[in-house]
Protein backbone atom coordinates (compact mmCIF):
# COMPACT_ATOMS: atom_id res chain seq x y z
CA UNK A 1 0.00 0.00 0.00
CA UNK A 2 1.34 3.38 -0.64
CA UNK A 3 1.96 5.62 2.04
CA UNK A 4 -0.19 8.92 3.08
CA UNK A 5 3.06 10.78 2.10
CA UNK A 6 2.95 9.79 -1.30
CA UNK A 7 -0.90 10.06 -1.86
CA UNK A 8 -0.67 13.66 -0.66
CA UNK A 9 2.55 14.45 -3.07
CA UNK A 10 0.07 12.95 -5.74
CA UNK A 11 -2.40 14.46 -5.01
CA UNK A 12 -0.47 17.79 -5.27
CA UNK A 13 1.23 17.39 -8.57
CA UNK A 14 -2.30 16.42 -10.36
CA UNK A 15 -4.20 19.29 -8.54
CA UNK A 16 -0.74 21.69 -9.68
CA UNK A 17 -0.88 19.87 -13.45
CA UNK A 18 -4.53 21.00 -13.53
CA UNK A 19 -3.84 24.64 -12.38
CA UNK A 20 -0.49 24.50 -15.33
CA UNK A 21 -2.97 23.07 -18.03
CA UNK A 22 -5.99 25.64 -17.19
CA UNK A 23 -3.64 28.74 -17.96
CA UNK A 24 -2.03 26.75 -20.57
CA UNK A 25 -5.49 26.38 -22.23
CA UNK A 26 -6.51 30.17 -21.78
CA UNK A 27 -3.41 31.36 -22.89
CA UNK A 28 -3.23 29.59 -25.99
CA UNK A 29 -7.05 30.48 -26.42
CA UNK A 30 -5.32 33.90 -26.96
CA UNK A 31 -2.58 33.41 -29.07
CA UNK A 32 -4.87 34.78 -32.42
CA UNK A 33 -5.31 38.12 -30.51
CA UNK A 34 -2.06 38.63 -29.88
CA UNK A 35 -0.68 38.06 -33.49
CA UNK A 36 -3.68 40.12 -34.49
CA UNK A 37 -2.49 43.29 -32.45
CA UNK A 38 0.78 42.40 -33.92
CA UNK A 39 3.68 42.60 -30.94
CA UNK A 40 4.67 40.67 -28.39
CA UNK A 41 1.84 39.54 -25.64
CA UNK A 42 2.00 42.04 -22.44
CA UNK A 43 2.90 40.70 -19.54
CA UNK A 44 1.47 42.29 -16.29
CA UNK A 45 4.14 41.49 -12.50
CA UNK A 46 1.90 42.94 -9.57
CA UNK A 47 3.36 43.03 -6.62
CA UNK A 48 1.14 43.32 -3.59
CA UNK A 49 2.24 45.22 -0.18
CA UNK A 50 0.56 45.84 3.03
CA UNK A 51 1.20 49.39 4.47
CA UNK A 52 -0.06 50.05 7.94
CA UNK A 53 -2.71 53.98 8.20
CA UNK A 54 0.37 55.08 10.41
CA UNK A 55 2.85 54.75 7.33
CA UNK A 56 0.89 55.56 5.03
CA UNK A 57 1.41 59.44 4.34
CA UNK A 58 5.15 58.65 4.42
CA UNK A 59 5.49 55.98 2.31
CA UNK A 60 3.48 58.01 -0.39
CA UNK A 61 5.79 60.55 -0.10
CA UNK A 62 9.09 58.51 -0.32
CA UNK A 63 7.33 56.55 -3.07
CA UNK A 64 6.64 59.75 -5.00
CA UNK A 65 10.06 61.58 -4.51
CA UNK A 66 12.68 58.30 -4.69
CA UNK A 67 10.72 55.30 -5.91
CA UNK A 68 8.96 56.66 -8.70
CA UNK A 69 12.32 58.02 -9.84
CA UNK A 70 14.01 54.71 -10.51
CA UNK A 71 10.69 53.26 -11.99
CA UNK A 72 10.96 56.48 -14.60
CA UNK A 73 14.35 55.38 -15.45
CA UNK A 74 13.34 51.93 -15.96
CA UNK A 75 10.47 52.63 -18.29
CA UNK A 76 12.97 55.21 -19.94
CA UNK A 77 16.06 52.90 -20.14
CA UNK A 78 14.69 49.11 -20.33
CA UNK A 79 13.50 48.52 -23.59
CA UNK A 80 10.99 45.43 -22.94
CA UNK A 81 9.60 47.50 -19.87
CA UNK A 82 5.79 49.30 -21.35
CA UNK A 83 4.62 51.08 -18.04
CA UNK A 84 5.21 51.22 -14.52
CA UNK A 85 2.10 52.63 -12.02
CA UNK A 86 1.21 52.03 -7.84
CA UNK A 87 -1.98 51.78 -7.22
CA UNK A 88 -3.78 51.62 -3.37
CA UNK A 89 -7.00 49.67 -3.06
CA UNK A 90 -9.89 52.22 -1.36
CA UNK A 91 -12.73 49.08 -1.95
CA UNK A 92 -11.82 46.22 -1.48
CA UNK A 93 -14.20 44.72 0.55
CA UNK A 94 -14.98 43.28 4.13
CA UNK A 95 -12.55 41.91 4.80
CA UNK A 96 -10.12 43.48 2.68
CA UNK A 97 -7.05 42.13 1.61
CA UNK A 98 -3.95 41.88 2.75
CA UNK A 99 -1.87 43.81 -0.49
CA UNK A 100 -3.52 47.62 -0.25
CA UNK A 101 -0.65 48.77 -2.88
CA UNK A 102 -0.03 47.27 -6.24
CA UNK A 103 3.30 47.87 -8.19
CA UNK A 104 2.78 46.77 -11.56
CA UNK A 105 5.47 46.52 -13.92
CA UNK A 106 3.94 45.62 -17.62
CA UNK A 107 6.32 44.06 -20.00
CA UNK A 108 6.77 43.35 -23.69
CA UNK A 109 7.36 39.55 -23.59
CA UNK A 110 7.83 37.58 -20.05
CA UNK A 111 10.32 39.91 -17.93
CA UNK A 112 14.06 39.61 -17.90
CA UNK A 113 15.04 41.92 -14.93
CA UNK A 114 19.14 42.32 -15.04
CA UNK A 115 20.58 43.35 -11.37
CA UNK A 116 23.34 44.71 -13.24
CA UNK A 117 21.05 47.02 -15.17
CA UNK A 118 18.37 47.81 -12.49
CA UNK A 119 21.16 48.90 -9.87
CA UNK A 120 22.92 51.61 -12.64
CA UNK A 121 19.17 52.80 -12.78
CA UNK A 122 18.97 53.02 -9.03
CA UNK A 123 22.05 54.82 -8.83
CA UNK A 124 21.40 56.91 -11.55
CA UNK A 125 17.79 58.35 -10.75
CA UNK A 126 18.26 58.12 -6.85
CA UNK A 127 21.54 58.31 -5.92
CA UNK A 128 21.02 55.31 -3.51
CA UNK A 129 22.15 52.62 -4.54
CA UNK A 130 19.25 49.26 -4.67
CA UNK A 131 19.48 47.60 -1.81
CA UNK A 132 19.34 50.94 0.23
CA UNK A 133 16.07 51.57 -1.41
CA UNK A 134 15.03 48.28 -0.92
CA UNK A 135 15.43 48.65 2.92
CA UNK A 136 13.84 51.79 3.06
CA UNK A 137 10.93 50.40 1.39
CA UNK A 138 11.04 47.44 3.78
CA UNK A 139 10.78 49.36 6.58
CA UNK A 140 7.46 51.34 5.39
CA UNK A 141 5.67 48.06 3.73
CA UNK A 142 5.52 44.50 3.68
CA UNK A 143 5.73 42.68 0.78
CA UNK A 144 2.74 39.77 0.61
CA UNK A 145 2.37 38.65 -2.63
CA UNK A 146 3.14 38.43 -6.50
CA UNK A 147 1.49 37.47 -9.57
CA UNK A 148 2.55 37.07 -12.87
CA UNK A 149 -0.30 37.43 -15.92
CA UNK A 150 -0.15 37.78 -19.61
CA UNK A 151 -2.36 39.92 -21.41
CA UNK A 152 -5.11 38.01 -24.10
CA UNK A 153 -7.19 41.38 -24.90
CA UNK A 154 -7.38 44.95 -24.42
CA UNK A 155 -9.14 48.25 -25.45
CA UNK A 156 -8.11 51.58 -25.25
CA UNK A 157 -4.59 52.76 -25.62
CA UNK A 158 -4.75 56.26 -23.34
CA UNK A 159 -2.43 56.75 -20.68
CA UNK A 160 -2.73 55.78 -16.98
CA UNK A 161 -2.45 59.06 -14.98
CA UNK A 162 -2.57 60.28 -11.09
CA UNK A 163 -6.10 59.80 -9.73
CA UNK A 164 -7.78 57.33 -11.90
CA UNK A 165 -9.75 54.56 -11.01
CA UNK A 166 -8.91 50.94 -11.69
CA UNK A 167 -11.40 48.00 -11.44
CA UNK A 168 -10.52 44.63 -10.95
CA UNK A 169 -12.55 41.74 -11.38
CA UNK A 170 -10.98 38.10 -10.08
CA UNK A 171 -12.21 35.49 -11.83
CA UNK A 172 -12.37 31.58 -11.02
CA UNK A 173 -12.75 29.19 -14.63
CA UNK A 174 -14.50 26.51 -14.52
CA UNK A 175 -12.79 23.31 -14.94
CA UNK A 176 -12.33 22.45 -18.58
CA UNK A 177 -13.52 25.91 -19.59
CA UNK A 178 -10.63 28.27 -19.86
CA UNK A 179 -10.92 28.42 -23.81
CA UNK A 180 -14.85 29.27 -23.75
CA UNK A 181 -14.41 31.60 -21.28
CA UNK A 182 -11.52 33.67 -23.03
CA UNK A 183 -13.38 33.23 -26.32
CA UNK A 184 -16.51 34.87 -25.03
CA UNK A 185 -14.83 37.54 -23.04
CA UNK A 186 -13.70 38.57 -26.45
CA UNK A 187 -16.63 37.94 -28.90
CA UNK A 188 -19.37 39.42 -26.62
CA UNK A 189 -17.75 41.27 -24.09
CA UNK A 190 -15.10 42.81 -25.86
CA UNK A 191 -17.19 45.44 -28.57
CA UNK A 192 -19.13 46.28 -25.42
CA UNK A 193 -16.12 47.81 -23.52
CA UNK A 194 -14.76 49.09 -27.23
CA UNK A 195 -18.18 50.89 -27.36
CA UNK A 196 -17.79 52.49 -23.66
CA UNK A 197 -14.42 53.87 -24.69
CA UNK A 198 -15.83 55.28 -27.79
CA UNK A 199 -18.10 56.70 -26.24
CA UNK A 200 -16.35 58.22 -23.27
CA UNK A 201 -17.33 56.93 -20.67
CA UNK A 202 -13.80 54.32 -19.66
CA UNK A 203 -11.02 54.90 -20.70
CA UNK A 204 -9.57 50.87 -21.24
CA UNK A 205 -10.10 47.19 -20.56
CA UNK A 206 -8.82 44.22 -20.39
CA UNK A 207 -8.03 40.65 -19.89
CA UNK A 208 -5.28 39.13 -18.04
CA UNK A 209 -4.79 35.12 -17.41
CA UNK A 210 -1.97 34.19 -14.62
CA UNK A 211 0.70 32.50 -15.56
CA UNK A 212 1.95 32.07 -11.86
CA UNK A 213 1.34 31.05 -9.39
CA UNK A 214 -0.45 28.02 -10.17
CA UNK A 215 -2.02 25.04 -8.42
CA UNK A 216 -5.64 24.39 -6.89
CA UNK A 217 -4.87 26.96 -3.76
CA UNK A 218 -4.82 29.11 -6.41
CA UNK A 219 -7.76 31.98 -5.44
CA UNK A 220 -8.47 32.98 -9.27
CA UNK A 221 -7.17 32.49 -12.89
CA UNK A 222 -8.03 35.03 -14.87
CA UNK A 223 -9.18 39.10 -14.00
CA UNK A 224 -10.34 42.03 -16.46
CA UNK A 225 -9.36 45.57 -15.73
CA UNK A 226 -11.34 48.89 -16.39
CA UNK A 227 -9.91 51.80 -16.40
CA UNK A 228 -11.71 55.22 -15.43
CA UNK A 229 -11.11 58.69 -15.32
CA UNK A 230 -13.42 59.34 -11.86
CA UNK A 231 -14.68 57.71 -9.58
CA UNK A 232 -18.09 59.31 -10.22
CA UNK A 233 -17.54 57.49 -13.92
CA UNK A 234 -17.05 54.40 -12.65
CA UNK A 235 -20.09 54.25 -11.05
CA UNK A 236 -22.23 54.85 -14.45
CA UNK A 237 -24.03 51.89 -14.95
CA UNK A 238 -22.87 50.75 -17.76
CA UNK A 239 -26.32 50.05 -19.78
CA UNK A 240 -24.88 46.92 -21.62
CA UNK A 241 -28.25 46.61 -23.51
CA UNK A 242 -27.85 50.40 -25.59
CA UNK A 243 -24.33 48.73 -25.67
CA UNK A 244 -25.52 45.92 -27.56
CA UNK A 245 -27.81 47.85 -30.05
CA UNK A 246 -24.77 49.80 -30.83
CA UNK A 247 -21.98 47.35 -31.01
CA UNK A 248 -23.36 43.99 -31.33
CA UNK A 249 -26.94 44.26 -32.37
CA UNK A 250 -27.47 40.65 -33.26
CA UNK A 251 -26.65 39.81 -29.76
CA UNK A 252 -29.17 39.82 -26.54
CA UNK A 253 -28.06 40.78 -23.18
CA UNK A 254 -29.92 37.73 -21.80
CA UNK A 255 -28.23 35.64 -24.21
CA UNK A 256 -24.41 36.72 -23.44
CA UNK A 257 -25.12 36.61 -19.76
CA UNK A 258 -25.88 33.08 -19.85
CA UNK A 259 -23.73 32.11 -22.16
CA UNK A 260 -20.50 33.40 -19.70
CA UNK A 261 -22.02 32.55 -16.46
CA UNK A 262 -21.45 29.07 -16.56
CA UNK A 263 -17.63 29.16 -17.64
CA UNK A 264 -16.47 30.83 -14.50
CA UNK A 265 -17.39 32.92 -11.59
CA UNK A 266 -16.32 36.37 -10.31
CA UNK A 267 -14.65 35.80 -6.95
CA UNK A 268 -13.81 39.13 -5.72
CA UNK A 269 -14.09 42.86 -6.88
CA UNK A 270 -12.09 45.92 -5.90
CA UNK A 271 -11.28 49.43 -7.08
CA UNK A 272 -8.30 50.99 -6.76
CA UNK A 273 -7.14 54.60 -7.12
CA UNK A 274 -3.80 55.31 -9.38
CA UNK A 275 -1.06 57.20 -6.96
CA UNK A 276 1.44 57.56 -9.57
CA UNK A 277 2.20 55.88 -13.26
CA UNK A 278 5.02 56.06 -16.10
CA UNK A 279 5.22 54.64 -19.30
CA UNK A 280 6.42 55.06 -23.02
Amino acid sequence: MPSSNTDNRQLFLAKTLKSTLLAACLTAAGVSVISAQNAKPLYYTSTFSHVEDAKRDENLEFTRKIQSKYFDGLVKDVAEVRSVSLTEVIYGGNPEPRGNFVVTIVTEGPPHPDPAVTEAIYKKTTSMSGSEVRAKTASLRSRVGQILAVNLAREGTEPLKEGDIIRVDYMKVAEGRGPDYTNLERSDWQPLHAQRIKEGTMKRWSLNVLRSPTGEARPYDAYTVQIFSSLDQAMLPPRYEDLLRKATPDKSYATINSRMLPTRKIVRGELRRVIWSASK
